[in-house]
C-alpha cells in the first residue's frame, strides 16, 4: 500500500484529496491546527511549515508521494479567506521539496488558478496570458520556489472549494445557493 502524505491537510483540497485516497492508500495528514481529525487517515499537528519538520516526516514516513496544500492553493474569491503571506508559503514550499529532493520522493504543490487572466478551462500549454495582479505574481513566485528547490516538482493550478473537515459552518458556496 502506497504512503501518501499530505501537508497542511486542513486546506479543502487536501482534506478532499486525503479523504479520497484513504481507502485505498496510507494517508498522512499533516496539520498546525491543535484538533483536527480526518476519517481513515492518520492526522498529526506540527509546524509544517519548519525545513527540519518537513524533513524528519519525510525520512521517518519514507511516503511514496508529497502533497503540499500551501496558502496560495486557496481560493482567491472566497471572502474571509486568509491572505496569501508570500514569504511563508515560499518557506513552507522550499521545506517541502527540498525534503522530497533529498529522498527522491514525487512532489506535488497546489497552487492556484488566479495565475491566469481570465477563465482558463481551455487553453494552450505554452500560452502566456497570465494575470500581472500582486496576488497572481506572488502565486508563480511559489510555483517557481518549488521547481527551483526540486526540478521534478507537479504544480496543480486550481481553484479550490468544496467540503472542508474543519468547517463548523455553512462556506461560502452554500450561503450563496
Amino acid at each position: 500500500m502506497e504512503t501518501i502524505l499530505v501537508a497542511r491537510v486542513e486546506s479543502i483540497v487536501g482534506t478532499n484529496v486525503a479523504a479520497s485516497l484513504a481507502d485505498r492508500h496510507r494517508v498522512i495528514g499533516l496539520t498546525s491546527l491543535d484538533s483536527f481529525s480526518l476519517t481513515d487517515c492518520e492526522t498529526a499537528t506540527c509546524a509544517v511549515q519548519d525545513p527540519e519538520i518537513a524533513r524528519q516526516w519525510v525520512a521517518s514516513v519514507q511516503p511514496d508521494q508529497i502533497l503540499l496544500c500551501p496558502d496560495s492553493s486557496h481560493s482567491t474569491w472566497q471572502p474571509g479567506e486568509k491572505r496569501l503571506s508570500r514569504s511563508e508559503c515560499q518557506k513552507t514550499t522550499r521545506a517541502w521539496a527540498r525534503a522530497a529532493r533529498e529522498f527522491n520522493c514525487p512532489f506535488t504543490m497546489i497552487s492556484s488558478d488566479a495565475v491566469f487572466s481570465g477563465p482558463w478551462m481551455f487553453h494552450t500549454e505554452e500560452s502566456t496570458c497570465l494575470c500581472n495582479s500582486v496576488q497572481a505574481r506572488a502565486v508563480r513566485g511559489i510555483e517557481d520556489c518549488a521547481v527551483d528547490t526540486w526540478p521534478s516538482s507537479l504544480i496543480v493550478r486550481t481553484n479550490a472549494y468544496g467540503w472542508s473537515a474543519e468547517s463548523t459552518s455553512p462556506g461560502w458556496i452554500e450561503k450563496t445557493l
